[in-house]
């Protein structure tokens, strides 16, 4: 994100947890997001399927884990 803002990238993907207050702001414009649905918290951003991306999904897995060296509990 502050490679986007610095200007160093034009474009990136981002989770949409971090995007609301960007977008609330001004700072960045969203295009879409990727899941099936729209978002609740970015609800007046189409998703990428209802601006002509029939097939277009990205959902974005999240995994728990732990260091290797600490015991099980």
């Amino acid at each position: 994100m502050t490679d986007l803002i610095g200007g160093q990238v034009q474009f990136m993907c981002d989770q949409t947890t971090n995007t609301p207050s960007r977008s609330s702001s001004g700072t960045v414009k969203v295009y879409g997001v990727t899941s099936k649905q729209r978002v609740p918290s970015l609800k007046e951003i189409p998703t990428l399927a209802e601006q002509g991306l029939p097939n277009f999904e990205v959902a974005v897995g999240t995994a728990c884990t732990r260091p290797r060296a600490r015991p099980s509990r």
